[in-house]
């Protein structure tokens, strides 16, 4: 049995083994090679996927066991930087047993550029504390040719990544999967939303209208119940609404944030402090009453086609090919939608920021031999080249422009069917998603507007459409937004969101059930405060601020 890694053990190894069997301070020498290449080690793990029925490993492209002209691209563009990389992987359940035991020896330093793909930030804060990783700030002034200096300190993405990993001391240690999504131009940073979709095949079957009120979504969500619109002879058709969180849909028609605390307009707020939460409470306890929300657990309900309604990415199509209609009926059509629950309030919808990271951090260690080399990568890391052949492969092989837009190549007798079934897949090539290399995707989005209207969906690439030229009020989505919390910051959010987030969850779900009163709302109030809302509201506005 493979033994698992603990987290506080990585914690508690201290700064005395900081730089055990180090020795020597990091370097720009690297190994050449023949051809006069600089070597540049890099650690990961070794990804693994199911490909065209068959299951393959990283290692099968980097060990030439599997041909792939992705790969050999991959090759000749580092080539070009002056650079070959020599590679080594751990399987991932392995990583965690394998990395601590590199930290105890010192062999880290070893590496030039690794990869572990685990670990939440106080992994991170336990490497910086430790002093085991370089500084980019300082290698890229030194090292860069030019792409990374510009990228990470003059484009407006670069320097939103830079300012998500920067620590106490200003300086920034790791690079992360990067994506760029703009519509029509890169000066309109856009990306994905969610919503509330209702089932739009059975408003048409009933010839009823999305709903434009609270009034009209009520009346909808009866007429679903009353014509059992699943044909079982059971009033199951319910609202898949959660009763004990915000991201719901229904509570952004009222205007209401999406999580205990999160982002409007850059600005940390919590719902329990927003104007209109009491009115969503209210209409909430209306539906419950009425029998229409679904308060049960069990599995199966969208199968067993009971989901009237449900708050999802807009241009979701997984869940209706689940959904079993009855015979001669249409086939399930989750539409987005929003509607103004109040006169004086606007709805908004939850979006992604255009640009967004994904934390699996990417780091030099502090004593690695070839930080030149390293700081190089990078340099093609940022690169467009780079981007373009991780997301979709190389001209005229697996992808050519149709109209402006990119489409695969899905029968080009040159294909190698492994390179095509990764690209045309939605998996990026090998080297990425927490592999080897981080993954820089930069997209248009018209592009995925294609996809829902083939498919019979056109209301949800309408919809989304709608929000990439600013129909409706955002939600961020705070995540984004949050620059790496200081350890104190840390700290204090892990003394303060468990106790808050089970009181908030209990209290929101009672007050819904009726079990509670809005009579006592300034009790509850004084509760959430005691319990530290306010301080993690500041400590989320801080991040925010240094974020941008």
């Amino acid at each position: 049995m493979k033994r698992l890694f603990s987290l506080t053990a990585l914690l508690a190894l201290g700064c005395s083994l900081a730089f055990a069997g180090g020795g020597q301070a990091a370097g720009s020498g690297g190994a050449g090679t023949a051809d006069g290449l600089s070597v540049v080690k890099a650690f990961g793990i070794n990804r693994e996927s199911v490909i065209q029925g068959q299951n393959m490993n990283f290692s099968d492209w980097y060990e030439g066991k599997v041909p792939s002209r992705l790969w050999d691209r991959l090759v000749s563009d580092l080539a070009g930087y002056g650079l070959k990389l020599e590679i080594e992987t751990v399987m991932n359940d392995q990583m965690a047993t394998v990395f601590q035991t590199m930290l105890a020896s010192g062999t880290l330093n070893n590496y030039d550029f690794v990869t572990m793909g685990w670990g939440d930030e106080r992994v991170y804060q336990g490497l910086y504390d430790q002093g085991r990783m370089y500084s980019l700030n300082k290698g890229i002034e030194e090292y860069s040719t030019g792409n990374a200096r510009n990228y990470y300190f003059n484009n407006t993405a670069g320097q939103f990544f830079r300012k998500m990993a920067t620590l106490e001391d200003g300086n920034f240690y790791w690079i992360t999967q990067a994506c760029e999504f703009y519509y029509k131009t890169p000066d309109n940073p856009v990306a994905s939303h969610q919503a509330g979709q209702i089932r739009y095949d059975w408003l048409q079957a009933l010839g009823l209208k999305i709903p434009t009120t609270l009034d009209e979504f009520t009346n909808a969500l009866t007429a679903f119940q009353q014509n059992d619109m699943n044909k079982n002879g059971i009033k199951d058709e319910v609202a898949s609404i959660s009763l004990e969180g915000f991201s719901t849909g229904v509570a952004q028609w009222f205007g209401l944030a999406g999580d205990l605390v999160a982002a409007v307009d850059y600005k940390a707020v919590s719902p329990w402090y927003q104007a209109k939460i009491q009115d969503y409470i209210r209409y909430m306890n209306q539906l419950y009453k009425a029998g229409l929300l679904r308060v049960d657990t069990e599995g199966g309900a969208l199968q067993a086609n009971r989901i009237a309604y449900e708050n999802n990415w807009t241009m979701a199509t997984w869940d209706e090919p689940n959904v079993n209609v009855p015979p001669g009926a249409a086939k399930a059509y989750f539409a987005p939608f929003v509607l103004k629950a109040l006169p004086d309030t606007e709805p908004r919808v939850w979006a992604q920021d255009g640009f967004y990271r994904v934390f699996n951090p990417h780091f030099i260690p502090a004593r690695a031999k070839n930080v030149e080399g390293a700081i190089k990568l990078i340099d093609y890391l940022v690169s467009d080249e780079y981007a373009m052949l991780t997301e979709f492969g190389i001209e005229g092989y697996t992808f050519q422009y149709t109209d402006g837009l990119i489409d695969w190549i899905r029968s080009n007798p040159d294909n190698v069917g492994v390179d095509v079934a990764c690209m045309s897949s939605g998996f990026p090539a090998f080297w990425t998603n927490i592999s080897v290399l981080p993954r820089r995707k930069v997209e248009e989005m018209t592009r995925e507007l294609i996809g829902p209207r083939a498919e019979g969906y056109g209301l949800k690439s309408d919809f989304e459409e709608e929000n990439y030229q600013r129909k409706y009020l955002i939600n961020q989505d705070t995540s984004t937004l949050l620059a790496f919390p200081t350890s104190r910051e840390m700290e204090r959010i892990q003394a303060i969101r468990p106790d808050l987030n089970t009181y908030s969850t209990e209290l929101l779900t009672a007050l819904i059930l009726g079990e509670k009163s809005l009579d006592n709302w300034n009790t509850y109030i004084s509760d959430l405060k005691r319990l530290g809302l306010d301080e993690l509201i500041s400590i989320y506005q801080a991040r925010i601020d240094r974020g941008r």
